[in-house]
């Protein structure tokens, strides 16, 4: 997927321990609809997008003060492990795993599973 030049290189990541609330103004700051959340050494954990927000209600608001992970389980959001590829797979793999998981876009890691870029549909179409 990395040789056809579908894969964006700029990548938007948030530490898991961050606040939903200031990860979200994170991605209205940058227009983004989506984040990548990483473990205490920058390793994609986790994602976090509008989508993420579904569901949210008057009696679970202040749930977007939790640290993102936290806010993601309270949200109950499906654990986005399967979320990532690396830069060699290819278009086909990328499309599978799109459709087998209902996404948008995976997060392309490196062998050590550090982000590096981000393949969406709208990339691919």
């Amino acid at each position: 997927i990395k040789e056809l030049g579908m894969v964006q290189s700029w990548v938007l990541s948030v530490r898991k321990t961050e606040r939903a609330v200031a990860c979200f103004k994170k991605m209205v700051e940058n227009k983004v609809n989506a984040v990548c959340v990483v473990d205490v050494v920058g390793k994609f954990d986790a994602q976090l997008s509008s989508s993420s927000l579904r569901g949210l209600t008057a009696d679970t608001f202040q749930t977007l003060r939790l640290p993102v992970e936290d806010f993601l389980k309270a949200q109950k959001v499906p654990p986005s492990n399967d979320l990532s590829c690396t830069g060699q797979v290819t278009l086909r793999e990328v499309l599978q795993l799109l459709i087998d998981h209902s996404t948008h876009r995976l997060w392309v890691v490196d062998a050590a599973g550090f982000p590096v870029g981000i393949v969406s549909i709208t990339d691919i179409c």
